[in-house]
C-alpha cells in the first residue's frame, strides 16, 4: 500500500494548522513577525532557553531560503 497520500494529507493538515495560528488575519502568508512568533512557541514547547527577534528569523530563514522576501505564503 503506498503512504504517500497520506503523509501529504498530514502534512498539508499541519502546515493548515500552523497557518490558522500564526496567521491571525487568514492573509495565507507568514512575516517574519509571525514566523518568530512560531519559533519562539516551538522553543518554548522543547524547554529551550532561546528568544529570537524578528531580525534574527528574516536572517535564520535566509540562511536556508536565500531568495526569502519575510514572506512566506501557504
Amino acid at each position: 500500500m503506498n503512504q504517500t497520500p497520506i503523509r501529504e494529507d498530514i502534512l498539508r493538515s499541519y502546515i493548515e494548522e500552523i497557518f490558522n495560528r500564526y496567521d491571525p488575519q487568514r492573509t495565507g502568508n507568514l512575516n517574519a513577525n509571525n514566523i518568530t512568533a512560531f519559533f519562539n512557541d516551538l522553543f518554548r514547547s522543547v524547554e529551550l532557553p532561546i528568544t529570537l527577534m524578528a531580525q534574527q528569523s528574516y536572517d535564520a530563514i535566509r540562511v536556508v531560503y536565500p531568495n526569502y522576501t519575510n514572506l512566506i505564503t501557504k
